[in-house]
């Protein structure tokens, strides 16, 4: 278990944000050092977004087409799904696109929305590559979401009265994959 970090002070607007480049910049300070207002595009709130065109990519047939044909020539190369990457899985318009919204995500609003894919037309499998496939092209590298290094997360409704290792248990094994290194196998 990792021992709990102690802060003898509250961290002032300056050492927390002060050294980044992204254009985050404060009006004047509060008595606490914080600033009153932030200014900076990742600074919003959900009535700046009442037009869905402003955040919202919706894919068309020839963008589901070629992120399909992107995930059968990854499959024909046999490597594990942490693999997948801008040179394993082509997408020669869509991947444009998804590197201009790249921008918005790391120095814009901080979101955006894909809509278009049905996930019930893929196996769980398919589900995970067409994600990483995605994400591939809007980040170099992947983040953890737990201290165990998992990527991807399901929620579940959990019934009370189950007890916890049942629970923990059961969520592990139904998880199609970990860290998404699925070995994938051709059925052919």
């Amino acid at each position: 278990m990792t021992p709990p970090i102690l802060v003898s002070r509250p961290p002032s607007f300056q050492s927390s944000v002060g050294n980044l480049s992204d254009g985050i910049s404060g009006d004047a300070l509060s008595a606490t050092g914080w600033p009153k207002r932030l200014n900076s595009p990742l600074v919003w709130s959900g009535a700046d977004f009442d037009d869905e065109k402003k955040f919202v990519l919706t894919l068309s047939d020839l963008e589901k087409h070629e992120l399909e044909e992107g995930m059968a020539y990854f499959k024909s190369l046999d490597l594990h799904g942490s693999e997948v990457n801008r040179s394993n899985f082509p997408l020669p318009t869509l991947g444009e696109r998804l590197q201009g919204l790249s921008v918005e995500l790391h120095k814009g609003r901080g979101f955006f929305v894909l809509r278009g894919l049905d996930p019930a037309k893929y196996s769980a499998e398919d589900n995970v590559l067409l994600f990483l496939a995605v994400a591939s092209y809007i980040a170099d590298s992947r983040g953890k979401q737990d201290d165990h290094g998992n990527m991807l997360s399901r929620c579940y409704t959990i019934k009370v009265g189950i007890p916890r290792d049942i629970i923990d248990q059961t969520l592990q094994e139904d998880r199609p994959a970990r860290d998404s290194n699925v070995k994938l196998v051709s059925p052919h």
